[in-house]
């Protein structure tokens, strides 16, 4: 998907009255997350497309001047939408997620790390010991 298109696609998604509704009235970054989180449009945001392709949007509205309401609901709609996400570049993401400077973004990044499931697991083989006991004499 070219661009342009991947980012009128996102934007056409995205509930913009709700979520600003939501922006207005959050006053913690656990309420922005709890509620953008459980609104349809994030989540279908993030079923629609990929880690890549939200990052990539974030990355170009984050650039965007001047910074209004409804580039936040954008901002804040792509960060939650990651938060679906389970892969490597997801986590990379919000690793350097409070590089930038948006209200609760380190809380936000704090938020996921603390509730992520690693996709990774760990084997570890056990090799069993052999156990000689002596008589006492």
């Amino acid at each position: 998907m070219k661009k342009k298109d991947l980012f009128n696609n996102i934007n056409n998604i995205l509930d913009t009255y709700a979520l600003r509704e939501i922006l207005i009235f959050a006053n913690t970054p656990m309420y922005l997350y709890r509620h953008f989180k459980q609104n349809i449009s994030v989540r279908d945001l993030s079923k629609r497309h990929s880690s890549t392709d939200l990052i990539k949007y974030f990355e170009h509205i984050v650039k965007q001047l001047p910074r209004d309401l409804n580039t936040l609901i954008y901002v804040y709609a792509s960060i939650i939408a990651l938060t679906f996400k389970e892969s490597p570049e997801a986590m990379k993401f919000f690793i350097k997620l409070d590089e930038y400077k948006f209200k609760w973004t380190r809380e936000l990044k704090y938020i996921y790390i603390s509730t992520h499931k690693s996709t990774h697991s760990y084997i570890k083989t056990i090799e069993p010991k052999m156990v000689i006991q002596q008589e006492a004499i």
